[in-house]
């Protein structure tokens, strides 16, 4: 796993930065907070943008970028796409059911104070005790970071990361989940990249595998 790690180090350090910025924030906020904000500050462009990019957590992503590597003839990544969107959803189902937290919609309206909470137009608004973790955030951070260590260009590394976190936000400004479901829902996405990146460049790739340069 080190090698992965170590070629990788450099994605590893940024997205350390995005985790820990987050546990501050949720360390010195309220578990509302973030919800409230967005509903108090939504525009149609907001809605809009987030109502689309929430979609790039989900099986979209994956299903695309693994025909686009099997068209360019390369399987064993291919194979780490087609993988991971399998492996990060049995952690996801397994917390959901052992954590069974409320989502902010359920926590609102037994709070009795939905009528002047604001929701996204048009976005069917979850309920239930499966707030925690985020699985979009999880699915999001395991597909664009398994996509960013398939690249040596650190910009692009970056785009992946940003795509990312993103999506993570998405999920708190559509009131579906709270930061901290954000929080280890990426853990979870970026452990399943690593797991996947290491299986599949130590059993199935030569040794010392070199990453294309797009």
């Amino acid at each position: 796993m080190l090698p992965i790690i170590q070629k990788n180090i450099f994605y590893l350090r940024a997205y350390l930065i995005f985790f820990t910025a987050l546990f501050i924030f949720i360390l010195n906020t309220e578990l509302l907070d973030a919800t409230l904000f967005f509903s108090a500050h939504r525009t149609e462009g907001g809605d809009f943008f987030f109502k689309w990019i929430t979609l790039l957590g989900e099986a979209y992503p994956f299903i695309a970028l693994t025909f686009y590597f099997l068209f360019k003839k390369q399987r064993p990544t291919a194979l780490k796409m087609a993988i991971v969107g399998i492996l990060v959803l049995i952690p996801i189902g397994i917390l959901k059911e052992l954590f069974s937290y409320d989502r902010p919609a359920t926590i609102i309206e037994n709070m009795g104070f939905l009528p002047g909470f604001h929701f996204v137009k048009d976005v069917e608004i979850l309920r239930g005790a499966t707030s925690f973790p985020s699985g979009h955030t999880a699915g999001a951070f395991a597909v664009w970071s398994l996509l960013a260590f398939q690249f040596s260009n650190k910009t692009l590394q970056l785009v992946c990361l940003l795509i990312a976190i993103i999506v993570g936000i998405s999920r708190v400004y559509l009131a579906q989940h709270f930061p901290q479901d954000v929080l280890f829902g990426s853990a979870i996405g970026i452990g399943a990249a690593l797991i996947i990146e290491y299986l599949i460049e130590n059993f199935l790739t030569k040794p010392n595998y070199d990453k294309p340069h797009y």
